[in-house]
């Protein structure tokens, strides 16, 4: 694992533009889990409801900034941090960088964007960084979220995750491995995965930055 968030960021620290190159992060990697955003109007319905019914989508990647607003969270599970390439997960990082630091052309329409985000990309990676439209349709519209979420054993939305930023163990390294997350949260704030029952009944729908 070490030689891939190594690679990751060196890149990182190559990026041209300083503004992300110089961004103060902490990557949390968390074993045997995956991340599910739910939708505003059914977090009460979470905690309420034993889990039933609530709508949302999976994701492998989360990011948040809370008290400091200069140190950017960035949570990954371990099955999604296995399944990418340096250089893909390396290209979700980034994209999560950018969105925190919520770039102008990000508001702008879907394709006025995305090739603005083709072309910025283009010229501020490491040369060894390879973008091509098949590159910004893996960053932009990941399949590897649709299924992927059936291997892991715990399933954490994505309240909690915000929550467990108070939680996390004080460390001045920029990668943190959370072996037993159960350890940090409650059991009311995470889902034991069901595979069978939990695809009838959540909803996976199109990524967005939350």
């Amino acid at each position: 694992m070490n030689s891939k968030i190594d690679n990751i960021q060196l890149y990182l620290k190559n990026i041209i533009d300083k503004r992300v190159s110089t961004q103060k992060y902490k990557i949390i990697i968390i074993k045997n889990s995956y991340f599910f955003v739910i939708h505003k109007g059914y977090e009460e319905k979470f905690y309420t409801s034993g889990h039933k019914d609530i709508k949302g989508w999976y994701s492998g990647i989360l990011s948040f900034s809370k008290a400091d607003p200069d140190l950017f969270h960035i949570f990954i599970s371990d099955i999604y941090y296995n399944q990418l390439s340096t250089e893909d997960l390396f290209l979700k990082i980034v994209y999560q960088i950018i969105m925190h630091l919520n770039f102008d052309y990000l508001k702008l329409k879907y394709k006025k964007s995305r090739k603005q985000l083709y072309n910025y990309l283009k010229n501020n990676l490491p040369k060894n960084i390879e973008i091509n439209d098949l590159a910004i349709d893996n960053l932009l519209n990941s399949k590897e979220d649709l299924t992927l979420f059936h291997k892991a054993g715990i399933i954490i939305p994505h309240m909690s995750l915000f929550t467990l930023l108070d939680r996390l163990p004080a460390s001045d390294k920029d990668i943190i491995y959370l072996n037993e997350i159960q350890t940090h949260l409650e059991p009311f704030e995470y889902m034991i995965e069901d595979h069978e029952e939990h695809q009838l009944e959540h909803h996976h729908e199109t990524h967005e930055h939350y």
